[in-house]
């Protein structure tokens, strides 16, 4: 194994809870700065193949050594109460989302889903939140406020 691609591999997972699809997910800074701590020259990721066996096993092998466990309903669980109760009610942008969800699965050595199921998860639970805020708020309205915009909505679709 190439000390180098581990390495790369590596530290990418620990910031991003993820494995970088190839090398141009990295910046040349990063490769040379980590090749320069490890002693080696940065051109020997070039012939690094990310996705075939080799990849995959050092990948697997990064997930072992981290203890890092796969998704599974308990990882999910524990995901969609801390969107709901931690990272929702702040109100962070897409980026600052990005980076708070990467930061706990790498926190509670969770595997990353896939981006389609990630998709779907932080979806369902942005829209629960917002109900729950919508629930919130009209509870704390008087009658005539809420007659008045039932008013509006019975306006609008006429």
């Amino acid at each position: 194994m190439c000390s180098s691609d581990l390495a790369v591999q590596l530290a990418f997972y620990k910031q991003y809870a993820r494995f970088p699809e190839d090398e141009s997910d990295l910046a040349p800074a990063v490769i040379a700065h980590l090749a320069d701590q490890i002693s080696v020259p940065a051109v020997l990721l070039d012939d690094y193949e990310w996705a075939d066996r080799t990849g995959r096993r050092h990948r697997q092998q990064i997930l072992d050594f981290l203890a890092v466990v796969p998704f599974e309903e308990a990882g999910e669980s524990a995901f969609r109460v801390w969107l709901a109760e931690e990272a929702l009610p702040s109100e962070p942008n897409s980026a600052a989302l990005e980076e708070q969800i990467g930061a706990w699965f790498a926190r509670n050595r969770v595997t990353r889903p896939g981006g389609y199921r990630l998709d779907r998860l932080v979806a369902s639970a942005r829209a629960a939140h917002e109900e729950q805020a919508f629930r919130m708020v009209a509870a704390h309205l008087d009658a005539e406020t809420r007659r008045r915009l039932v008013g509006l909505d019975r306006k609008s679709v006429v």
